[in-house]
């Protein structure tokens, strides 16, 4: 949940992490993982999660990650 979404096979074995910077992981769980709670969410960037919940599948491919941030947020 931390900066990054886990896919998992059907055994739970990890097949990638998507969204894996190291960099932004430190900025986003640094002073309490304040960040997600920001109002101001110029420091967000697109397409770099902060606390990702839930994702899911489109007919064509395409994932749809749900955020646990202070507004909520949708990337795809």
């Amino acid at each position: 949940m931390s900066a990054r979404i886990t896919l998992l096979d059907k055994d739970d074995k990890v097949i990638a992490h998507l969204g894996e910077d190291p960099a932004w992981r430190e900025q986003v769980l640094k002073d309490g993982m304040k960040m997600r709670s920001d109002p101001t969410i110029e420091r967000w960037v697109a397409g770099k999660f902060l606390h990702p919940h839930d994702a899911c599948f489109d007919p064509a491919g395409n994932i749809y990650v749900a955020e646990w941030v202070h507004t909520g947020r949708l990337q795809s």
